[in-house]
């Protein structure tokens, strides 16, 4: 994995970032219901599956792709 230095002048997300960081701190989280019929139906194990899909997924989108 490489990790690519985020220039904050230049980021779109600039100003939503320094809104939420220093006005607002405050993290996400989010409640799904999720269908695990086929991971029962491969009989794979529930933890290892659960959270390779769910950051395969939440790694399609940029915005999630950050970390201080």
């Amino acid at each position: 994995m490489v990790f690519e230095k985020i220039d904050r002048n230049s980021w779109k997300r600039k100003e939503y970032f320094e809104h939420y960081f220093t006005n607002i701190p405050c993290t996400y989280s989010m409640t799904v219901k999720v269908d695990i019929t086929q991971i029962k139906k491969k009989q794979m194990k529930l933890y290892p599956a659960m959270l390779y899909y769910i950051t395969t997924i939440v790694n399609r989108h940029s915005e999630f792709r950050t970390a201080i």
